[in-house]
């Protein structure tokens, strides 16, 4: 893990016995803790969801669209709760395929969806009728 954008990327004031990665200006701790949107405060939120809701542990997983290039699609299914959940490989948007229906409440997003497109390593976790 990359601590900060300091030398050396916070590890030591002395030579790394390792190369650093070349990002680390970028990709870091302290940037991603000014950052309420990073990947640091989204596992918060997934950790969080895991302790609260059971049908993340427990439950049927359903995939949708499988011959999809670029998006991962499931529902889960649990009592009576289901989960739609959408996940965008690609650094592009993509249009979400046709009769995807993706109302409900959203439980947690990275990225946008709007007009039916995901963008860009976008995800989304929506709360469905069951």
């Amino acid at each position: 893990m990359q601590w900060s954008d300091d030398v050396n990327a916070g590890f030591t004031a002395g030579k790394p016995w390792i190369d650093i990665s070349e990002n680390y200006h970028q990709v870091n701790v302290r940037q991603a803790l000014q950052n309420k949107d990073s990947i640091f405060y989204t596992y918060q939120k997934l950790i969080q969801l895991r302790h609260t809701h059971d049908i993340i542990t427990y439950g049927d997983i359903v995939p949708r669209f499988m011959d999809h290039d670029h998006l991962f699609v499931y529902e889960r299914h649990y009592k009576n709760q289901q989960w739609l959940v959408i996940a965008n490989f690609s650094a592009s948007a993509v249009d979400l395929p046709e009769g995807l229906a993706s109302e409900g409440r959203v439980v947690i997003q990275t990225g946008t969806v709007e007009n039916n497109t995901i963008s860009g390593f976008g995800a989304i976790v929506i709360e469905t009728n069951a």
